[in-house]
């Protein structure tokens, strides 16, 4: 007869099965998981929210084509990821879903922009100030010279303005001219006026019109012969011819160049003196091209002068060469200072 079997024994195989399946379960686990992992992919797939690794050209959510360009060389566009043919960096997408960015756009992500240090900021219309030191010189206002010459030939019998620097004002008597023809011309002109003050109005008309332009003709003489208006008109009330003419001066200013002396006899057009209004003058400037190239028409200018420490002058831009010099490299700038305080 066969022994009952004890407690021990009759649970044997059940134990043997259960230490087996305990040894399958991690590997039920892995081969579950994998398979929600392939069923999860390709449901990402199917609503497009990753693309297939097949050869098709991928498209973002809402089936518009993404773009591919290169960060150094943005003219690189190709619609699928890879390197530069250029340069071999990787490729990014140059376009986002909804199209809002421009052909040549090229989008980084927030990390790529923190590793780069790229920041942004809107634009805003600012003034830009720039401060630019050189050194000039002083200059006559080119625009408020004149130059006193003879109108007729003669000799000259008093200089008034004796010597150069000597301040004048508009109108004052600057020299004494001896001239003949002159006063050839001066005697025509009285004559023909007491012909004309002789006529009668029996005269015949086209002798009294020829008296008239003789009369006229005389008078313009003397002023293209360079008497003023004024000297005209004391000639005609006084009726005597005079053979030396005063000159005067024709603005206010500083006489620079003294070019006769007394007893000098000069020809039609000699100049005599020249002067210059210096209630203006020029400050010449020299600056490098990439200076210059922030100057503008009427900007404004603060000079300091060696010879008068602790003051400023202001004056305004009101000329740029547009030729560089070729031998010093330089563009001349042109400065207008006010000099009311001499």
């Amino acid at each position: 007869m066969t022994e009952p079997l004890n407690d021990q024994e009759a649970h044997q195989p059940i134990l043997t099965k259960l230490r087996w399946l305990k040894m399958f379960i991690p590997y039920v686990r892995f081969l579950v998981t994998g398979a929600v992992l392939i069923v999860g992919l390709g449901m990402a797939q199917r609503v497009g929210w990753i693309s297939s690794g097949g050869g098709s050209t991928p498209v973002s959510g809402g089936g518009v084509e993404q773009t591919y360009t290169c960060s150094m060389c943005p003219q690189i566009r190709q619609p699928m990821p890879g390197r530069c043919p250029i340069c071999g960096m990787e490729l990014v997408v140059a376009t986002r879903s909804g199209g809002d960015t421009d052909e040549l756009a090229v989008h980084i992500d927030p990390v790529g922009r923190r590793l780069a240090n790229i920041k942004t900021s809107k634009v805003r219309k600012i003034s830009v100030k720039r401060k630019i030191r050189t050194i000039g010189a002083l200059a006559y206002n080119e625009g408020e010279l004149a130059t006193i010459a003879a109108y007729v030939e003669g000799r000259v019998e008093r200089l008034f303005a004796d010597y150069t620097g000597v301040f004048v004002q508009k109108g004052d008597t600057m020299a004494l001219l001896y001239s003949p023809e002159l006063y050839a011309a001066q005697v025509e002109f009285v004559q023909s006026k007491l012909a004309l003050d002789r006529s009668s109005p029996s005269t015949m008309s086209r002798v009294l019109d020829s008296q008239r332009a003789l009369y006229f003709g005389a008078r313009q003489k003397l002023i293209e012969l360079g008497m003023t208006v004024q000297q005209v008109q004391q000639l005609e009330q006084s009726g005597e011819a005079q053979s030396r003419m005063h000159v005067f001066a024709p603005i206010g200013g500083t006489v620079m160049e003294k070019l006769a002396v007394e007893g000098q006899y000069i020809k039609t057009g000699d100049p005599i003196y020249r002067m210059a209004d210096l209630s203006t003058v020029w400050l010449m400037l020299e600056l490098f091209p990439k200076d210059a190239a922030y100057i503008r028409y009427g900007q404004r200018v603060e000079a300091e002068v060696d010879s008068l420490p602790g003051l400023s002058f202001s004056g305004r831009v009101e000329f740029i060469d547009p030729v560089v010099n070729p031998k010093t490299r330089t563009v001349g700038i042109r400065v207008v200072i006010s000099n009311d305080q001499g």
